[in-house]
């Protein structure tokens, strides 16, 4: 009883911590709410649930005080951060290595540091490495869901968490004015970039043959171990993606339904029973084929989503979109409009479903559900 009183305080003192944040003053707050969980003592749940809560305030604290700030601004509040963390080292809860979930170990808050602010430097030089070309950049995976909180970087295991994203292009990118800009980023390794570059075109004939709606690919990055998975669409079919008025109407239909994207990969990518899931956790499989191209490549039909029994299930590229709904980077605010439309979609599903089947969360309907901080997104 003692831990859970003690839970239940962190919890509203954290609420208070989070509400207060300003670029000002993180650093005070930060150091109060780890004064505050300083002892604490509970089994593996509560004490993930309260490292979701730092990760939680760390994660805010970077948004108000680096996020498209100046290099200078951000090397400033790398040096915080981790000067305030490090000085918590006496803090098991700091320090303290989480269980194994989904098959990974799961690092500790002291060990997840690093590893964040590295990769919110690679992403932070996203929109000037695609400038031009690109609408909009947005974050999925775990840089997105879990950062400062399960950001792997075991050199022991190769086991190092990467980047994801979703990117929505222009006809710009298609352009030798946006090749001759990218070519120039020192971040990818040089061939990477030339092999992007033609299949760039390869893309474009089959977009416009509509052969292919989604592009996808993934970069090494110099000097470093993890990498950067990159899918770009045009920015019609990102709104196809992300649900027009005629695809909401199939909510309430009890017609089965799936929506396929084809996706020009440089990998073979096919699968007899690819598992999707909705908002009570129950699956239904699909199977996603892959033909090979004469000029390299695949193209894989992937489910952009499925309604099967009046029950809608996210597809693979909704999945990297959600849970968080991180637009890191929108020229002109249209992709930000998008996604929260697509937000309120989706929880207004869950709020209807929770009607007949009150477990029902919106992170249940990901396949990475049982890895979120706990609480935060249902």
């Amino acid at each position: 009883m003692k831990n859970k009183t003690s839970l239940d305080k962190l919890h509203i003192e954290f609420k208070k911590t989070h509400h207060k944040l300003s670029e000002k003053n993180w650093p005070d707050q930060l150091n109060h709410y780890l004064d505050k969980v300083a002892g604490f003592s509970g089994n593996q749940k509560e004490e993930r649930i309260v490292k979701g809560w730092i990760a939680g305030i760390c994660e805010k604290a970077y948004y108000i005080a680096a996020h498209k700030k100046s290099k200078n601004t951000r090397i400033d509040f790398n040096k915080k951060i981790i000067k305030i963390l490090k000085t918590k080292n006496s803090n098991k809860i700091i320090t303290k290595a989480g269980s194994i979930i989904c098959g990974k170990k799961q690092p500790s808050l002291a060990k997840n540091i690093l590893p964040t602010l590295d990769r919110f430097d690679i992403m932070e030089s996203l929109p000037e490495i695609f400038a031009g070309g690109v609408e909009s950049i947005i974050i999925g995976g775990s840089m997105s869901y879990i950062p400062f909180l399960g950001i792997r970087e075991d050199a022991k295991n190769n086991d190092f968490s990467d980047i994801d994203t979703v990117i929505v292009v222009n006809n710009n990118f298609f352009k030798p004015s946006f090749a001759k800009n990218f070519s120039k980023n020192k971040l990818f390794p040089a061939r990477e970039k030339n092999v992007f570059l033609e299949r760039i075109k390869i893309f474009q004939k089959l977009y416009k043959k509509n052969k292919a709606d989604v592009f996808s690919q993934r970069f090494s990055i110099n000097e470093k171990k993890f990498t950067i998975s990159n899918h770009f669409m045009t920015r019609s079919v990102f709104k196809k993606m992300m649900q027009t008025e005629f695809e909401k109407k199939r909510f309430r239909q009890k017609k089965n339904f799936e929506y396929i994207m084809q996706d020009f990969r440089t990998d073979y990518f096919a699968h007899p029973c690819h598992a999707r899931h909705t908002f009570n956790g129950q699956r239904i499989e699909s199977v996603i084929k892959a033909t090979k191209l004469k000029k390299g490549g695949f193209i894989s039909n992937v489910p952009g989503y499925i309604i099967n029994n009046g029950k809608y299930y996210p597809g693979v590229y909704q999945t990297v979109i959600s849970p968080a709904f991180l637009v890191f980077y929108d020229r002109n605010g249209e992709t930000t409009k998008l996604v929260k439309e697509f937000e309120k979609i989706l929880y207004r599903e869950v709020k209807n479903i929770r009607k007949k089947e009150t477990s029902s969360t919106y992170a249940k309907a990901h396949n990475r559900y049982d890895i979120f901080p706990l609480g935060r997104y249902d």
